[in-house]
């Protein structure tokens, strides 16, 4: 596994974002740059059944939570039971959910740059999800009306809602190197296949699947029925998948039968695959990162790819026409908070791969800059990305 390092200060890229540039065309010149995702070519051309032929979309698909963000004081630990910790500060509210943090980094990336087009169509981001009918709503729908993504609520009845009203809450522990989180999913456990809206849904050029394990398992199941209903309208979607911690640490395989896995399912749809280690080798049952991609790059789609983030070690990825996985290594940063980094490393990995359509190492690249960039601010997406520290 060959390998390449980024070293960025993080005062001069944020005072000097040209010197970022250098070092990202460096990068370009000393990584695999062959994989193209056949689907890709056409991924511009033409019209879906209802879509507007001028814009060019990614329709993001998932989880929302309003985050309880619990920021611990130095040198503190996570609380343990029958322990105690004191906190920094005190705790605030903060949008957040895995898809809900995508969607508004990559929102954020496609307003910060006006007039931007990709083959001179327009770029839009729309998120998709369910939320309750509480005050906690109004924090999410604030939240992505400010940076520009077509927030489209999951259209549930009286009858639904009286069962369970709560738009999904997510208590967030920050340390100093790691986090911990307890959740309750409120209406996303009543979120069905019936509550999407397909019409819009087809609007997209590519379809972008974040926090699967936080669905219901109704919703889990009926993903490959609807990526395939999707693709029968656009044949050219490209989809990409992050799936989220497993609290079950099931990982979509069933218990008592360890050859039936659910999630192995909806892969076979999937171009690109953005899992961290824990979730890489918690569906591959391999014990090492290469291994695990190797592994999973096996059950994506023909000419899909597999990105693994690793945290502060960069990034491992391989395409299914590589011999072997790539490494690259992160920038170091002055860290202050990790929450949500790798959802603002799929922002930035999908708006160079979507919108400025770069070649995989350049968009793994633009990946982990986006998630150091996150890294560096509290709160999973307080500071939206920017393409200022992106361009290159």
């Amino acid at each position: 596994m060959s390998s390449f390092f980024l070293s960025i200060s993080p005062s001069l890229a944020l005072a000097f974002p040209w010197q970022v540039a250098a070092v990202m065309a460096t990068a370009g010149s000393s990584c695999s740059t062959a994989w193209v995702p056949e689907q890709a070519q056409d991924g511009v051309s033409g019209a879906a059944a209802g879509r507007d032929e001028n814009v060019h979309c990614v329709a993001v698909l998932g989880d929302t939570f309003v985050d309880l963000y619990c920021p611990l004081a130095e040198g503190q630990p996570l609380p343990f039971f029958g322990g105690d910790v004191l906190l920094r500060d005190g705790v605030s509210i903060k949008s957040g959910g895995s898809a809900s943090n995508t969607a508004v980094h990559l929102a954020s990336l496609v307003q910060s740059r006006p007039g931007g087009t990709t083959r001179g169509l327009k770029r839009e981001v729309s998120f998709h999800t369910a939320l309750g009918s509480d005050s906690f709503a109004d924090i999410v729908r604030g939240k992505h009306a400010r940076v520009g993504s077509g927030l489209v609520a999951a259209s549930m009845s009286e009858e639904e809602l009286a069962k369970c009203s709560a738009t999904g809450t997510c208590v967030v522990i920050s340390g100093s190197s790691d986090r911990a989180f307890m959740s309750s999913h409120g209406v996303m456990d009543l979120w069905h296949p019936q509550h999407l809206d397909i019409q819009k849904l087809q609007r997209a050029n590519h379809l972008h699947i974040g926090g699967y394990h936080n669905f219901s398992r109704a919703l889990q199941d009926g993903l490959p029925a609807i990526v395939e209903q999707l693709r029968a309208k656009r044949p050219s979607l490209l989809v990409s998948l992050d799936i989220g911690y497993d609290a079950s640490n099931q990982w979509g395989y069933e218990e008592g039968n360890p050859e039936s896995n659910r999630l192995l399912e909806l892969l076979k749809h999937v171009d690109v695959f953005l899992p961290n280690e824990e979730e890489a080798r918690g569906l591959s049952r391999q014990s090492e990162d290469s291994r695990a991609v190797s592994w999973l790059v096996k059950r994506v789609r023909p000419s899909g790819v597999v990105v693994l983030t690793c945290g502060p070690k960069g990034a491992v990825y391989q395409s299914t026409t590589d011999d072997a996985p790539q490494l690259l290594k992160a920038p170091k940063v002055d860290f202050k908070d990790s929450t949500g980094a790798g959802d603002a490393f799929n922002a930035a990995f999908l708006y160079a791969f979507v919108f400025e359509q770069k070649p995989l190492n350049k968009c793994v690249v633009y990946g982990l800059l986006g998630g150091s960039l996150a890294v560096m601010y509290e709160g999973a997406c307080d500071t939206p990305l920017t393409t200022e520290l992106l361009d290159y």
